[in-house]
């Protein structure tokens, strides 16, 4: 599974649609001539969402250790400013993810918001783990991809706490996401898109981090 992927991150890279294409012929072939199990059903959807999700790590890992090498092609690479990668899903891929088999998705009440920090405890320590060692050692950290301060873990471990406390039923879920989505982009469109992509910066640590917040 891990080979022929870095093979497409790396030398196939300019071969990439094409297996692409190659791989889903091969998969409909398998899914018409493979026999389905003894008990007459087909793979779940909890072990379709288990394949999408160790795919999704995978691909992480490979990505993560990958860029800093020439071989990685640039174009996998997070973006500057416009445009989309394939780095630039990673974060958006873990919170689809998450949010599939979130409490709200699965109809269980969400707790109060002690419960959600202490889930995403790890994440948060993830998160101070990496501020430390990369300031400590002097790492080379893009500012226009999270903010001086704010990493992936922070984010990850603030969508966990705030949806902890805010319970919204899942048959509202996509209404919601939908005004959010509509009420961002007209923000964006009315200014908020020249203060994200201009270098200055604030003294207080929502200026300093305000590509991740």
């Amino acid at each position: 599974i891990v080979f022929p992927m870095l093979l497409f991150f790396t030398v196939l890279s300019e071969w990439v649609y094409h297996g692409v294409v190659l791989l889903s012929l091969l998969l409909l072939v398998l899914s018409v001539t493979v026999k389905r199990s003894s008990s007459g059903r087909s793979l779940s959807f909890r072990a379709n969402l288990s394949s999408y999700r160790v795919a999704l790590m995978l691909i992480t890992c490979l990505c993560i250790l990958s860029v800093d090498f020439p071989i990685f092609p640039r174009r996998y690479a997070k973006t500057e400013t416009y445009g989309t990668s394939l780095m630039d899903l990673g974060v958006g891929s873990f919170v689809l993810a998450n949010a599939i088999v979130s409490r709200q998705a699965r109809d269980v009440s969400s707790g109060n918001w002690i419960a959600g920090v202490k889930t995403s405890a790890p994440l948060l320590l993830l998160g101070f783990i990496r501020l430390v060692t990369t300031s400590g050692v002097d790492y080379q950290v893009h500012v226009t991809e999270y903010g001086q301060h704010w990493n992936f873990f922070f984010t990850l471990a603030a969508i966990s706490i705030l949806t902890s406390f805010v319970n919204i039923p899942a048959k509202y879920c996509g209404i919601l996401g939908l005004a959010l989505l509509a009420g961002y982009q007209t923000w964006l469109v009315s200014g908020l898109n020249t203060y994200l992509l201009s270098e200055e910066r604030g003294t207080n640590i929502i200026s300093k981090n305000k590509e991740g917040v």
